[in-house]
C-alpha cells in the first residue's frame, strides 16, 4: 500500500494493523526514533546509514516497508533521499489506539 492512499481522516484497524506490521522488527522501531528525533528537516539516507548498524540494501527493504505503511516519506534532492516521518500517520495511529479502534472501519 503506497503512503499516498492514507488520507483518510480515520484510521482504518487494517491500516493501523499494516503499521504494526510495518515497525515489527527492532532495526524499524529504531529508524523511526531516529527519524522522530531529527524532526521536520529529516535525514538522507546516508545518514541514516552512519548512524545504525544496518547494511546499506537491508536499509533501504525497511526504508521501503515504513514509506508503503505511511510511516515515512522520502525525498529526493540532487543526489540525496531525504527521509522524514510521517507526523499525520503517527497522529492518526495514536488517535486509534486512544479511541480503542472502536467504530472504525
Amino acid at each position: 500500500m503506497d503512503g499516498s492512499s492514507f488520507l483518510n481522516a480515520e484510521l482504518s484497524a487494517a491500516v493501523a494493523a499494516e503499521c504494526f506490521a510495518a515497525l515489527s522488527t527492532p532495526a524499524r522501531v529504531e529508524l523511526l526514533a531516529i527519524l522522530l528525533d531529527a524532526g521536520a528537516e529529516g535525514l538522507t539516507v546516508g545518514e541514516l546509514r552512519r548512524r545504525t548498524a544496518i547494511r546499506p540494501s537491508t536499509l533501504s527493504h525497511h526504508l521501503k516497508t515504513l514509506r508503503e505503511a505511511g510511516l515515512m516519506s522520502q525525498e529526493r534532492r540532487s543526489t540525496q533521499r531525504i527521509c522524514r516521518i510521517s507526523d499525520r500517520r503517527l497522529h492518526e495511529l495514536v488517535q486509534f489506539l486512544s479511541d480503542g479502534g472502536l467504530g472504525m472501519a
